[in-house]
């Protein structure tokens, strides 16, 4: 018997198709409930996990129960951290629930392997945790059962590492009667080292006690392990009711102290009103942690002093006086003329040793190579005053305009945003994020809705000041009631992920709806991925849309949910001509599209080879998904070019692409 044959004798549904839909590929998980595996969706054409309940349990009612409990509470969710459910229902080998198939491992599993977190890393999980929990807790569900193992670090493509929330199995409708502590087979439901005081008391549960139980959490990504522990369940239980945590023993700023203190409180009119609040608070320790980072002063090696001959040196330009930082742009000039960009500080002379006799002649060699490199610079720079000196670019002759600065500081915006365009790109002049932040924060201040706008994406960035996700949201709306779409579009983007600012999926949706009708392409991609589970149709629209007018990661998007083959592409014959032109004028990411449009929806006239050749001009032009797609079609032609391909592709962070190297090795 092959290896093969036994797996599909010691498990039966492998290699079955699963309620005439499912192919079981693997398995990929076991626990007290069931099984889980990894299936093809032969209908949606994408791989997913399907979870089907133990055949022991089917004919248990509390089981049961609870599995469909899951199903229902899972499948009402719609959040960037929570794992998606896409079908659930009970066909003829068993109850089952597909699900977004995940690819990483357990908060659990990392902290097994590590320990413990970072100060850094523990506070954007836990604030990613209570985003999740802000989304259930306003459906009126409540988990109940958090704990590392409930708690998923997924490798999400393209993207960085998505914390999801999983495994809502004892999870309750806060409408529903008053919960009591719950039993099945003697042992109870939830995990007692995460439990909160009022669900180890048997008493009523409400939102506030998955706060705590997130307080447990973040104080075992800190620490190394739960606060109490104890040989009997029992007494860990009444530890929760009776005694205080003891001490954090990791460093952390004392505003995670506070917040630990108020998630770990026995009562819950103690606890934060809401997971919302909690999230807040989380992403203002990670600015706060982020800003202590940068702050810390660089180690470098110390260079030796270059020498220049005097008569080379260039001359300096006459000192200006420093300007201050623009928090007052209605003070006098001359005050706010110190902070903009700060005053260097002069090199101090080396102490002057006393002559000698042997240094006597020193002077006059000096004075003589001197007069000598003298002549040849004079005739030099004769030379070059008989050629003509080059123009200077429009945003460099506006900057060395003498007074650009006092204009802009005078409340003339567009000079601002000149100078700080050329500040940013280094076209004319010395690059200086930080100075170009600074004259962005003047033109906000003199009216100007773009430079508000600019100077948000900064903010949001780090880019030349701080990562402050709450400023730039201000920022963001500020300019949007000044008329400025993209800083609409912008806003909508944080409210959608409850960035620094509350998350508001219906402000959001209207936010983006606004300016993706005003054909910004930022807003229309946004909108196109908050649609695509529910109505994937409309946002192949949306990303086609913001594909032709230009923006990369919507063109990458595109040609994703092409290659998937879930849906008819409405008029193949206008989106090619559209991507076409975005490929001509060497945008990567469109000649991708367009490869993956002609080798999905064949068409007169268009060779394999045609479609080779969109691919590699994407490759050429460092797009991972273009790299992907031509190695796959030379895997079984020329192996050492596929390889290299997929080593390209995986380098600029195509997760795929990685995963595809690990198989061909294999």
């Amino acid at each position: 018997m092959t290896i093969d044959e036994e797996l599909l004798a010691a498990d039966p549904l492998l290699g079955i198709v699963f309620d005439d839909r499912y192919e079981m590929l693997v398995k990929i998980g076991e626990g007290g409930m069931g099984s889980v595996y990894r299936a093809r969706d032969k209908r949606r054409h994408r791989d997913v996990a399907i979870k089907v309940l133990a055949p022991s349990l089917a004919r248990d009612r509390a089981s049961v129960g609870r599995f469909n409990r899951e199903a229902k509470v899972t499948s009402r969710l719609r959040h960037p951290n929570s794992i998606a459910v896409y079908d659930y229902g009970h066909a003829k080998e068993g109850l089952y629930l597909a699900m977004e198939l995940l690819t990483g491992e357990t908060l659990g599993q990392r902290l097994k392997r590590l320990g413990s977190l970072s100060a850094a890393d523990a506070a954007r999980t836990a604030r990613d945790i209570s985003r999740a929990l802000y989304a259930a807790h306003a459906l009126g569900i409540i988990h109940r059962d958090l704990k590392p193992g409930n708690v998923f670090m997924h490798k999400a493509g393209n993207t960085r590492e998505v914390v999801k929330l999983l495994d809502f199995g004892i999870a309750k409708f806060s409408s529903s009667e008053t919960t009591q502590f719950e039993t099945t087979a003697g042992k109870t439901l939830g995990t007692v080292s995460y439990m909160s005081p009022e669900q180890a008391g048997g008493r009523t549960c409400d939102a506030r006690s998955d706060l705590y139980s997130l307080g447990i959490l973040l104080h075992h990504m800190l620490d190394g392990g739960a606060p109490f522990k104890a040989t009997e369940p029992m007494a860990v239980l009444l530890m929760h009711i009776n005694q205080e945590p003891p001490p954090l023993k990791a460093q952390v700023p004392t505003s995670m102290r506070d917040l630990l203190a108020d998630l770990l409180a026995k009562a819950p009119d103690a606890r934060p009103s809401h997971a919302g609040e909690v999230a807040r608070r989380l992403d203002e320790i990670v600015q706060e942690l982020a800003a202590t980072e940068r702050s810390r002063p660089a180690v470098t090696s110390p260079q030796p002093p270059m020498m220049v001959p005097a008569a080379q040196a260039q001359p300096r330009a006459t000192p200006v006086a420093a300007p201050p930082a623009l928090t007052d742009p209605t003070g006098p000039r001359r005050e706010r003329e110190s902070t903009l960009r700060p005053a260097r500080h002069a090199t101090s002379p080396r102490p002057q040793k006393a002559p000698t006799g042997r240094t006597l002649l020193l002077p006059a060699v000096t004075l003589l190579l001197a007069l000598g490199i003298a002549a040849v610079l004079y005739r030099q720079h004769r030379v070059e005053q008989a050629r003509p000196a080059p123009p200077l670019t429009p945003k460099a002759a506006e900057v060395v305009v003498p007074g650009a600065e006092e204009r802009c500081l005078g409340g003339h915006a567009p000079t601002c945003l000149t100078m700080a365009d050329a500040h940013l790109t280094g076209s004319g002049v010395e690059k200086d994020e930080a100075y170009a932040a600074r004259l962005l924060d003047a033109g906000c201040q003199a009216g100007s809705a773009e430079a508000c706008r600019r100077l948000g994406v900064l903010c949001a960035t780090g880019a030349g000041v701080p990562v402050d996700a709450k400023r730039a949201g201000e920022l963001f709306d500020r300019a949007c009631k000044a008329g400025d779409r993209e800083a609409c579009a912008r806003l909508g983007i944080l409210h959608e992920t409850g960035n620094g600012v509350y998350r508001d999926l219906e402000r959001a949706t209207v936010l983006l709806s606004g300016a993706c009708s005003e054909q910004v392409p930022l807003a229309c991609h946004a909108l196109g991925r908050m649609e695509e589970s529910a109505h994937p149709t409309r946002a192949l629209r949306r990303y086609e849309g913001a594909c032709t007018n230009g923006l990369g990661d919507a063109c990458t998007d595109l040609a994703r949910l092409i290659a998937a083959r879930e849906i008819p592409v409405p008029n193949v014959r206008t989106m090619a001509g559209a991507l076409s032109k975005r490929c001509e004028a060497d945008q990567a990411s469109a000649c991708t599209a367009l490869g993956t449009l002609y080798e999905t929806h064949p068409r007169d006239g268009t060779s394999l080879d045609e479609i080779g050749r969109l691919y590699q001009q994407a490759c050429d032009g460092d797009d991972g998904p273009g790299c992907h797609r031509l190695a796959l079609r030379l895997v079984g032609i020329n192996p050492a070019r596929a390889h290299t391909l997929l080593k390209k592709a995986c380098d600029t962070g195509h997760t795929p692409s990685c995963m595809q190297m690990i198989e061909m090795k294999r």
